[in-house]
Protein backbone atom coordinates (compact mmCIF):
# COMPACT_ATOMS: atom_id res chain seq x y z
CA UNK A 1 0.00 0.00 0.00
CA UNK A 2 1.09 3.45 -0.41
CA UNK A 3 1.25 5.43 2.63
CA UNK A 4 2.06 10.10 2.89
CA UNK A 5 4.98 10.71 4.98
CA UNK A 6 5.88 14.42 4.62
CA UNK A 7 4.66 16.99 2.18
CA UNK A 8 3.94 15.03 -1.60
CA UNK A 9 6.60 12.20 -0.78
CA UNK A 10 5.30 8.63 -0.19
CA UNK A 11 6.40 5.39 0.36
CA UNK A 12 5.22 2.47 -1.29
CA UNK A 13 6.25 -1.27 -0.03
CA UNK A 14 5.63 -4.39 -1.94
CA UNK A 15 6.28 -8.17 -1.20
CA UNK A 16 9.13 -9.49 -3.79
CA UNK A 17 9.10 -13.44 -3.73
CA UNK A 18 12.26 -15.31 -4.99
CA UNK A 19 15.29 -13.47 -3.89
CA UNK A 20 18.21 -15.42 -1.93
CA UNK A 21 21.17 -12.88 -1.72
CA UNK A 22 22.18 -9.79 -1.84
CA UNK A 23 22.97 -9.70 -5.16
CA UNK A 24 19.21 -10.65 -5.46
CA UNK A 25 18.71 -6.86 -3.35
CA UNK A 26 20.69 -4.68 -5.84
CA UNK A 27 19.32 -6.40 -8.93
CA UNK A 28 15.71 -5.37 -7.65
CA UNK A 29 16.50 -2.24 -6.31
CA UNK A 30 17.78 -1.38 -9.41
CA UNK A 31 14.72 -2.13 -11.76
CA UNK A 32 12.58 -0.60 -9.17
CA UNK A 33 14.81 2.74 -9.10
CA UNK A 34 14.87 3.29 -12.49
CA UNK A 35 10.57 3.95 -12.33
CA UNK A 36 9.65 7.44 -12.64
CA UNK A 37 9.01 9.24 -9.63
CA UNK A 38 10.97 7.25 -7.30
CA UNK A 39 13.82 8.73 -4.98
CA UNK A 40 14.84 5.94 -3.14
CA UNK A 41 14.43 2.07 -2.40
CA UNK A 42 15.05 -0.43 -0.07
CA UNK A 43 14.92 -3.88 -0.34
CA UNK A 44 15.06 -6.85 2.20
CA UNK A 45 15.64 -10.14 1.34
CA UNK A 46 15.82 -11.60 4.52
CA UNK A 47 11.89 -9.76 5.16
CA UNK A 48 10.77 -10.71 0.91
CA UNK A 49 9.71 -6.82 0.42
CA UNK A 50 11.36 -3.40 -1.13
CA UNK A 51 10.22 -0.13 0.08
CA UNK A 52 9.78 2.97 -2.85
CA UNK A 53 10.38 6.30 -1.09
CA UNK A 54 9.46 9.15 -3.71
CA UNK A 55 7.55 12.13 -4.70
CA UNK A 56 5.32 11.00 -7.68
CA UNK A 57 5.50 6.80 -6.88
CA UNK A 58 4.26 4.97 -9.97
CA UNK A 59 1.34 2.56 -9.23
CA UNK A 60 1.29 -0.46 -7.76
CA UNK A 61 0.91 -2.34 -11.05
CA UNK A 62 4.21 -0.53 -12.69
CA UNK A 63 6.27 -1.84 -9.57
CA UNK A 64 4.94 -5.16 -10.06
CA UNK A 65 5.53 -5.70 -13.40
CA UNK A 66 8.90 -3.72 -12.55
CA UNK A 67 9.82 -6.23 -10.46
CA UNK A 68 8.88 -9.01 -12.66
CA UNK A 69 11.39 -7.82 -15.30
CA UNK A 70 13.97 -8.11 -12.65
CA UNK A 71 13.15 -12.08 -12.32
CA UNK A 72 11.35 -12.43 -9.64
CA UNK A 73 7.82 -12.37 -8.26
CA UNK A 74 6.03 -9.47 -6.40
CA UNK A 75 4.31 -11.98 -4.09
CA UNK A 76 5.47 -12.45 0.04
CA UNK A 77 8.31 -15.76 -0.18
CA UNK A 78 5.83 -18.57 0.66
CA UNK A 79 6.47 -20.84 3.95
CA UNK A 80 6.14 -24.18 1.78
CA UNK A 81 7.24 -25.00 -2.10
CA UNK A 82 4.16 -25.81 -4.04
CA UNK A 83 6.29 -27.12 -6.64
CA UNK A 84 5.37 -31.21 -6.39
CA UNK A 85 8.46 -31.91 -8.29
CA UNK A 86 10.64 -30.53 -5.60
CA UNK A 87 9.08 -32.43 -3.06
CA UNK A 88 9.12 -35.80 -4.98
CA UNK A 89 13.05 -34.97 -5.79
CA UNK A 90 13.34 -34.53 -2.16
CA UNK A 91 11.35 -37.51 -0.72
CA UNK A 92 13.83 -39.72 -3.29
CA UNK A 93 17.18 -38.22 -2.07
CA UNK A 94 15.93 -38.44 1.80
CA UNK A 95 15.32 -42.39 1.32
CA UNK A 96 18.10 -42.77 -0.39
CA UNK A 97 20.50 -41.11 2.02
CA UNK A 98 18.89 -42.79 4.81
CA UNK A 99 19.41 -46.25 2.91
CA UNK A 100 22.91 -45.02 2.70
CA UNK A 101 23.74 -44.12 6.15
CA UNK A 102 22.26 -47.51 7.42
CA UNK A 103 24.51 -49.10 5.31
CA UNK A 104 27.85 -47.23 6.51
CA UNK A 105 26.73 -48.41 10.18
CA UNK A 106 25.36 -51.90 9.81
CA UNK A 107 28.73 -52.73 7.42
CA UNK A 108 31.34 -50.54 9.44
CA UNK A 109 32.09 -48.70 6.08
CA UNK A 110 33.40 -45.48 7.98
CA UNK A 111 36.50 -47.59 8.56
CA UNK A 112 37.60 -47.46 4.92
CA UNK A 113 37.59 -43.32 5.45
CA UNK A 114 38.44 -43.33 9.06
CA UNK A 115 40.40 -39.97 9.98
CA UNK A 116 43.51 -41.45 11.13
CA UNK A 117 46.56 -41.66 10.26
CA UNK A 118 47.62 -40.42 6.60
CA UNK A 119 43.84 -40.88 5.71
CA UNK A 120 43.62 -37.31 7.76
CA UNK A 121 44.22 -35.39 4.78
CA UNK A 122 42.15 -37.53 2.44
CA UNK A 123 39.33 -37.22 4.09
CA UNK A 124 39.78 -33.50 4.94
CA UNK A 125 39.95 -33.36 0.65
CA UNK A 126 36.53 -35.32 0.80
CA UNK A 127 34.80 -33.30 2.74
CA UNK A 128 35.77 -30.16 0.62
CA UNK A 129 34.41 -31.36 -2.60
CA UNK A 130 31.22 -32.03 -0.49
CA UNK A 131 31.45 -27.92 0.65
CA UNK A 132 32.28 -27.25 -2.88
CA UNK A 133 29.00 -27.87 -4.04
CA UNK A 134 26.90 -27.40 -1.16
CA UNK A 135 27.36 -25.02 1.98
CA UNK A 136 30.29 -23.05 0.27
CA UNK A 137 28.90 -22.76 -2.91
CA UNK A 138 25.97 -21.18 -1.39
CA UNK A 139 27.82 -19.36 1.11
CA UNK A 140 30.91 -17.69 -1.10
CA UNK A 141 28.36 -18.51 -5.05
CA UNK A 142 27.16 -14.59 -4.87
CA UNK A 143 31.19 -13.34 -4.06
CA UNK A 144 32.53 -15.98 -6.43
CA UNK A 145 29.77 -14.57 -9.52
CA UNK A 146 30.12 -11.18 -8.46
CA UNK A 147 34.37 -11.68 -9.23
CA UNK A 148 33.27 -12.93 -12.58
CA UNK A 149 31.46 -9.73 -13.55
CA UNK A 150 33.67 -7.51 -12.74
CA UNK A 151 36.36 -9.36 -14.45
CA UNK A 152 34.13 -9.51 -17.53
CA UNK A 153 33.41 -5.89 -17.55
CA UNK A 154 36.83 -4.87 -17.38
CA UNK A 155 38.60 -7.56 -19.65
CA UNK A 156 35.34 -8.01 -21.81
CA UNK A 157 37.55 -9.05 -24.96
CA UNK A 158 39.45 -11.94 -22.22
CA UNK A 159 35.86 -13.41 -21.57
CA UNK A 160 34.95 -14.77 -25.27
CA UNK A 161 37.35 -17.73 -24.35
CA UNK A 162 37.93 -20.09 -22.33
CA UNK A 163 41.36 -19.29 -20.88
CA UNK A 164 40.03 -15.62 -20.20
CA UNK A 165 37.02 -16.86 -18.17
CA UNK A 166 38.79 -19.14 -15.80
CA UNK A 167 41.42 -16.65 -15.09
CA UNK A 168 39.85 -14.72 -12.56
CA UNK A 169 38.15 -18.15 -10.45
CA UNK A 170 42.35 -19.09 -10.54
CA UNK A 171 43.21 -15.90 -8.88
CA UNK A 172 40.31 -16.21 -6.72
CA UNK A 173 41.10 -20.36 -5.42
CA UNK A 174 44.64 -19.16 -5.00
CA UNK A 175 44.19 -17.03 -2.82
CA UNK A 176 41.67 -19.22 -1.00
CA UNK A 177 43.94 -21.62 -0.63
CA UNK A 178 47.05 -19.33 0.62
CA UNK A 179 44.32 -17.93 2.95
CA UNK A 180 43.45 -21.23 4.56
CA UNK A 181 46.98 -22.75 4.82
CA UNK A 182 47.67 -19.16 6.77
CA UNK A 183 44.41 -19.86 8.76
CA UNK A 184 45.08 -23.39 9.41
CA UNK A 185 48.61 -22.60 10.20
CA UNK A 186 47.54 -19.92 12.90
CA UNK A 187 44.94 -22.22 14.30
CA UNK A 188 47.31 -25.11 14.87
CA UNK A 189 49.67 -22.54 17.19
CA UNK A 190 46.58 -21.52 19.16
CA UNK A 191 45.54 -25.49 19.54
CA UNK A 192 48.90 -26.08 20.67
CA UNK A 193 49.48 -22.79 23.05
CA UNK A 194 45.96 -23.77 24.82
CA UNK A 195 42.41 -25.50 24.13
CA UNK A 196 39.53 -23.98 23.95
CA UNK A 197 36.46 -25.35 26.09
CA UNK A 198 34.58 -28.15 25.39
CA UNK A 199 31.41 -26.09 25.69
CA UNK A 200 32.85 -23.23 23.84
CA UNK A 201 33.37 -25.84 20.51
CA UNK A 202 30.32 -27.81 20.99
CA UNK A 203 28.05 -24.25 20.91
CA UNK A 204 30.09 -23.46 17.63
CA UNK A 205 29.62 -26.50 15.95
CA UNK A 206 25.75 -26.03 16.87
CA UNK A 207 25.55 -22.71 15.50
CA UNK A 208 27.38 -24.17 12.32
CA UNK A 209 24.76 -27.05 12.08
CA UNK A 210 21.98 -24.05 12.30
CA UNK A 211 23.62 -22.69 9.59
CA UNK A 212 24.20 -25.75 7.28
CA UNK A 213 20.10 -26.36 8.10
CA UNK A 214 19.45 -23.14 6.79
CA UNK A 215 21.33 -23.78 3.56
CA UNK A 216 20.70 -27.25 3.20
CA UNK A 217 16.47 -25.77 3.16
CA UNK A 218 17.43 -23.37 0.68
CA UNK A 219 19.42 -25.60 -1.78
CA UNK A 220 16.47 -28.07 -1.53
CA UNK A 221 13.86 -25.42 -2.67
CA UNK A 222 11.44 -26.54 -0.30
CA UNK A 223 10.55 -23.11 1.87
CA UNK A 224 11.15 -19.96 0.12
CA UNK A 225 11.06 -17.92 3.12
CA UNK A 226 13.54 -19.93 4.96
CA UNK A 227 15.94 -19.90 1.99
CA UNK A 228 15.90 -15.89 2.52
CA UNK A 229 17.59 -16.37 6.01
CA UNK A 230 20.91 -17.77 4.54
CA UNK A 231 24.00 -15.84 5.18
CA UNK A 232 25.57 -13.84 3.30
CA UNK A 233 28.34 -10.89 2.84
CA UNK A 234 27.06 -7.05 3.37
CA UNK A 235 26.60 -5.40 0.23
CA UNK A 236 29.20 -3.51 0.39
CA UNK A 237 31.97 -5.96 1.65
CA UNK A 238 30.68 -8.20 -1.24
CA UNK A 239 31.56 -5.05 -3.83
CA UNK A 240 34.35 -4.22 -2.30
CA UNK A 241 36.52 -7.63 -2.42
CA UNK A 242 34.59 -8.52 -5.76
CA UNK A 243 35.42 -5.34 -7.37
CA UNK A 244 32.30 -4.52 -8.75
CA UNK A 245 32.26 -1.20 -6.79
CA UNK A 246 34.83 1.48 -7.17
CA UNK A 247 38.00 0.67 -8.49
CA UNK A 248 36.92 -2.07 -10.68
CA UNK A 249 38.70 -5.63 -10.65
CA UNK A 250 42.16 -6.83 -10.11
CA UNK A 251 43.81 -10.09 -9.48
CA UNK A 252 45.11 -8.95 -6.26
CA UNK A 253 41.28 -8.34 -5.43
CA UNK A 254 40.46 -11.58 -6.29
CA UNK A 255 43.02 -13.44 -4.08
CA UNK A 256 42.62 -11.16 -1.06
CA UNK A 257 38.50 -12.09 -1.71
CA UNK A 258 39.53 -15.75 -1.79
CA UNK A 259 41.89 -15.44 1.29
CA UNK A 260 38.91 -13.36 3.18
CA UNK A 261 36.43 -16.77 2.86
CA UNK A 262 38.16 -18.27 5.43
CA UNK A 263 36.55 -15.94 7.92
CA UNK A 264 32.91 -17.42 6.37
CA UNK A 265 30.55 -19.18 8.60
CA UNK A 266 30.34 -22.25 6.28
CA UNK A 267 29.53 -25.04 8.50
CA UNK A 268 31.97 -27.69 7.00
CA UNK A 269 34.60 -24.78 6.78
CA UNK A 270 33.86 -24.67 10.82
CA UNK A 271 34.16 -27.99 11.39
CA UNK A 272 37.73 -28.27 9.40
CA UNK A 273 38.66 -25.77 11.51
CA UNK A 274 37.60 -27.07 14.83
CA UNK A 275 39.58 -30.01 14.05
CA UNK A 276 42.51 -27.99 12.53
CA UNK A 277 42.88 -26.45 16.08
CA UNK A 278 42.60 -29.90 18.49
CA UNK A 279 45.69 -30.98 16.49
CA UNK A 280 47.78 -28.81 17.99
CA UNK A 281 50.78 -28.50 15.27
CA UNK A 282 50.60 -25.64 13.13
CA UNK A 283 51.93 -27.64 9.74
CA UNK A 284 49.41 -30.41 10.50
CA UNK A 285 46.50 -28.02 10.62
CA UNK A 286 47.54 -26.08 7.73
CA UNK A 287 47.94 -29.44 5.71
CA UNK A 288 43.97 -30.26 6.15
CA UNK A 289 42.77 -26.77 5.90
CA UNK A 290 45.04 -27.10 2.07
CA UNK A 291 43.61 -30.12 1.11
CA UNK A 292 39.63 -28.59 2.58
CA UNK A 293 40.59 -25.64 0.40
CA UNK A 294 41.89 -27.73 -2.55
CA UNK A 295 38.81 -29.92 -2.22
CA UNK A 296 36.20 -26.82 -2.55
CA UNK A 297 37.72 -25.59 -5.15
CA UNK A 298 36.29 -27.75 -8.68
CA UNK A 299 32.53 -26.89 -7.33
CA UNK A 300 33.83 -23.02 -7.12
CA UNK A 301 35.66 -22.91 -10.00
CA UNK A 302 32.84 -24.64 -12.11
CA UNK A 303 30.17 -22.06 -10.86
CA UNK A 304 32.92 -18.96 -11.90
CA UNK A 305 33.42 -20.27 -15.70
CA UNK A 306 29.38 -20.99 -15.33
CA UNK A 307 28.80 -17.82 -13.93
CA UNK A 308 25.32 -15.98 -15.58
CA UNK A 309 24.26 -19.35 -17.00
CA UNK A 310 21.09 -20.15 -15.88
CA UNK A 311 21.14 -23.75 -14.50
CA UNK A 312 19.67 -26.41 -16.21
CA UNK A 313 16.54 -28.58 -15.02
CA UNK A 314 19.19 -31.65 -13.85
CA UNK A 315 21.20 -28.99 -12.64
CA UNK A 316 18.49 -27.83 -9.94
CA UNK A 317 16.94 -31.58 -9.26
CA UNK A 318 20.99 -32.28 -8.50
CA UNK A 319 21.17 -29.10 -5.99
CA UNK A 320 18.09 -30.46 -4.06
CA UNK A 321 19.74 -33.61 -3.51
CA UNK A 322 22.75 -31.93 -2.09
CA UNK A 323 20.75 -30.25 0.03
CA UNK A 324 19.31 -33.28 1.87
CA UNK A 325 22.87 -34.32 1.77
CA UNK A 326 23.67 -31.19 3.59
CA UNK A 327 20.68 -31.47 5.82
CA UNK A 328 22.10 -35.00 6.76
CA UNK A 329 25.58 -33.66 7.70
CA UNK A 330 23.61 -30.62 10.00
CA UNK A 331 22.13 -33.15 12.06
CA UNK A 332 25.30 -35.15 12.78
CA UNK A 333 26.86 -31.70 13.81
CA UNK A 334 23.75 -30.79 16.17
CA UNK A 335 23.65 -34.49 17.61
CA UNK A 336 27.38 -34.35 18.05
CA UNK A 337 27.54 -30.85 19.71
CA UNK A 338 24.61 -31.59 21.94
CA UNK A 339 25.98 -35.22 22.86
CA UNK A 340 29.47 -32.33 23.77
CA UNK A 341 27.25 -30.00 25.56
CA UNK A 342 25.91 -33.46 28.19
CA UNK A 343 22.53 -33.32 26.65
CA UNK A 344 21.07 -36.75 26.24
CA UNK A 345 19.61 -38.17 23.43
CA UNK A 346 16.97 -40.71 23.35
CA UNK A 347 18.41 -42.25 20.54
CA UNK A 348 22.14 -42.84 22.06
CA UNK A 349 21.17 -44.00 25.14
CA UNK A 350 23.02 -46.97 26.38
CA UNK A 351 21.55 -50.14 26.30
CA UNK A 352 20.00 -51.49 29.51
CA UNK A 353 22.84 -51.40 32.07
CA UNK A 354 24.05 -54.40 33.23
CA UNK A 355 24.06 -55.97 36.82
CA UNK A 356 27.15 -56.85 37.31
CA UNK A 357 31.14 -55.49 36.66
CA UNK A 358 32.23 -55.77 32.40
CA UNK A 359 35.13 -58.24 31.53
CA UNK A 360 37.17 -55.12 30.61
CA UNK A 361 37.29 -53.76 34.51
CA UNK A 362 39.33 -55.15 37.50
CA UNK A 363 39.69 -53.95 41.02
CA UNK A 364 42.88 -54.04 42.89
CA UNK A 365 43.92 -52.11 46.11
CA UNK A 366 40.22 -49.60 46.13
CA UNK A 367 41.31 -48.50 42.71
CA UNK A 368 39.27 -49.82 39.70
CA UNK A 369 41.06 -50.16 36.21
CA UNK A 370 39.07 -49.82 32.82
CA UNK A 371 40.69 -50.76 29.91
CA UNK A 372 39.04 -49.56 26.36
CA UNK A 373 39.85 -49.21 22.61
CA UNK A 374 39.86 -46.14 20.88
CA UNK A 375 39.79 -46.98 16.63
CA UNK A 376 38.72 -44.40 14.07
CA UNK A 377 35.10 -45.74 14.49
CA UNK A 378 34.90 -44.89 17.95
CA UNK A 379 35.28 -46.98 21.72
CA UNK A 380 35.68 -50.26 22.07
CA UNK A 381 33.61 -51.30 24.32
CA UNK A 382 31.55 -48.56 24.56
CA UNK A 383 29.57 -49.29 27.67
CA UNK A 384 31.31 -50.67 30.85
CA UNK A 385 29.94 -51.61 34.17
CA UNK A 386 31.85 -49.76 37.07
CA UNK A 387 31.11 -49.66 41.00
CA UNK A 388 30.39 -46.79 42.12
CA UNK A 389 32.04 -45.25 45.27
CA UNK A 390 35.56 -46.44 44.09
CA UNK A 391 37.82 -44.47 41.73
CA UNK A 392 39.13 -45.11 38.12
CA UNK A 393 42.21 -45.63 36.49
CA UNK A 394 40.87 -45.39 33.03
CA UNK A 395 43.38 -47.00 30.17
CA UNK A 396 42.45 -46.21 26.28
CA UNK A 397 44.51 -47.46 23.86
CA UNK A 398 44.32 -45.71 20.88
CA UNK A 399 45.00 -46.77 17.45
CA UNK A 400 43.51 -44.10 15.52
CA UNK A 401 45.43 -40.81 17.75
CA UNK A 402 44.22 -38.49 14.60
CA UNK A 403 40.31 -39.43 14.70
CA UNK A 404 37.98 -36.84 16.41
CA UNK A 405 37.23 -40.16 18.85
CA UNK A 406 40.80 -39.88 20.07
CA UNK A 407 39.94 -36.64 21.65
CA UNK A 408 37.57 -37.97 24.70
CA UNK A 409 35.34 -35.55 27.03
CA UNK A 410 33.11 -36.07 29.96
CA UNK A 411 31.37 -33.47 29.57
CA UNK A 412 29.71 -33.94 33.57
CA UNK A 413 33.12 -34.25 34.86
CA UNK A 414 35.12 -31.55 32.91
CA UNK A 415 37.51 -34.26 31.63
CA UNK A 416 39.29 -33.56 28.70
CA UNK A 417 42.27 -36.18 27.43
CA UNK A 418 43.27 -35.93 24.00
CA UNK A 419 44.62 -39.34 22.96
CA UNK A 420 48.09 -39.77 21.72
CA UNK A 421 49.21 -43.34 20.04
CA UNK A 422 49.49 -46.44 22.47
CA UNK A 423 48.35 -46.44 25.71
CA UNK A 424 46.81 -43.55 27.67
CA UNK A 425 45.99 -43.30 31.49
CA UNK A 426 42.97 -41.32 32.67
CA UNK A 427 42.05 -40.79 36.25
CA UNK A 428 38.21 -40.38 37.08
CA UNK A 429 36.80 -39.94 40.35
CA UNK A 430 34.58 -42.13 42.02
CA UNK A 431 31.21 -41.73 40.42
CA UNK A 432 27.64 -42.26 41.90
CA UNK A 433 25.58 -44.43 41.41
CA UNK A 434 24.15 -44.16 37.37
CA UNK A 435 25.38 -43.65 33.99
CA UNK A 436 28.03 -41.35 32.76
CA UNK A 437 28.30 -40.45 29.28
CA UNK A 438 31.58 -39.51 27.49
CA UNK A 439 31.98 -38.72 23.99
CA UNK A 440 34.80 -37.33 21.49
CA UNK A 441 35.37 -33.71 21.12
CA UNK A 442 32.80 -33.39 18.28
CA UNK A 443 30.16 -35.46 20.02
CA UNK A 444 30.07 -38.00 16.66
CA UNK A 445 31.24 -40.92 18.86
CA UNK A 446 29.70 -41.63 22.62
CA UNK A 447 29.95 -44.51 25.15
CA UNK A 448 29.04 -44.51 28.87
CA UNK A 449 30.12 -45.08 32.35
CA UNK A 450 27.40 -46.67 34.85
CA UNK A 451 28.45 -47.61 38.10
CA UNK A 452 26.40 -50.09 40.24
CA UNK A 453 26.65 -50.71 43.88
CA UNK A 454 29.72 -52.54 44.86
CA UNK A 455 28.89 -56.19 45.99
CA UNK A 456 29.51 -55.47 49.98
CA UNK A 457 27.59 -51.98 49.84
CA UNK A 458 24.06 -51.73 52.22
CA UNK A 459 21.18 -52.01 50.76
CA UNK A 460 19.11 -48.36 50.52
Amino acid sequence: MTAPVRGDTSTLTVPVGGMTCRACERKVGKALSALPGVSTVDVSVTRGRATLVGDRLPGRAAVEAAIRRAGYSPQAPAWLSREPSAWATVAVAVATVAVLGFLVVRLDLGSLVGVDGRSGLAVALLVGLAAGVSTCMALVGGLVVALTAAYGARHPERVASWPGRVWPQVSFNAGRILGFAAGGAALGAVGSAFQLPTTVMAAAVLVAAVVMTILGIRLTGLSPRIAAWSPTLPGRWGERLSGSGAGGYSDLRAALAGTATFLLPCGFTQAMQIYAVSTGSPLEAAAIMVAFAIGTTPGLLGLGVAAGAASSWGGARALRVVGVVVLAFALLNATGSLSSLGVGLPWRSAASASTTLSANVTVAGGVQTVTMTQTGQGYRPADTTVYAGLPIRWVVDSTAPLSCAAFLRVPSLGVRADLKAGANTVDLPALDAGRTSFTCVMGMYNGSLTAIPPPDAAPS
